[in-house]
C-alpha cells in the first residue's frame, strides 16, 4: 500500500482501493492506513469528510531505513551477508553495466575507507 501511496504522492482510501486492483474492502484499506498512521508511516490531512493521506518520509530515506532494518533481522546486521544474498539470489537478473556500476561502488568506498 505505501508503494502506491508513494507513487500517488497523497491519497484517499478509495484511491488507494482502485490503485491496489485488489478485493480489499474501503474498510480494510482504511484500517490498514490507521495501522500505518499509528507507525508514523503515513499522516492525513481532512477534506471536507475525506482524509487524504500521504507519507511522512521521503521514499529514499524511507528504503534506506526499512533495507537496514532487514539487514539487522534477517543478516544479524551484517552488510556482506545481505549484499551476497542479493547477489546469489538475483545473479540472472543484475545486467553487465550494473554488475559494473556495483564494482566502480565498491573500489570508489575502499578508496575512501584508504584516505581516511
Amino acid at each position: 500500500m505505501l508503494t502506491e501511496l508513494y507513487a500517488l504522492g497523497e491519497a484517499t482510501a478509495a484511491d488507494l482501493q482502485i490503485a491496489l486492483d485488489d478485493d480489499m474492502s474501503n474498510a480494510t484499506v482504511r484500517m490498514i492506513l490507521r495501522t500505518l498512521e499509528d507507525k508514523n508511516r503515513v499522516t492525513h490531512s481532512v477534506d471536507g469528510r475525506t482524509f487524504v493521506y500521504r507519507p511522512t518520509v521521503a521514499h529514499e530515506d524511507a528504503a534506506k531505513r526499512d533495507f537496514r532494518r532487514i539487514v539487522d533481522t534477517f543478516f544479524s546486521g551484517s552488510m556482506h551477508k545481505a549484499v551476497v544474498n542479493v547477489l546469489d539470489e538475483s545473479a540472472s537478473k543484475i545486467s553487465a553495466e550494473e554488475l559494473d556500476e556495483l564494482a566502480k561502488l565498491i573500489d570508489q568506498h575502499r578508496q575512501e575507507r584508504n584516505s581516511q
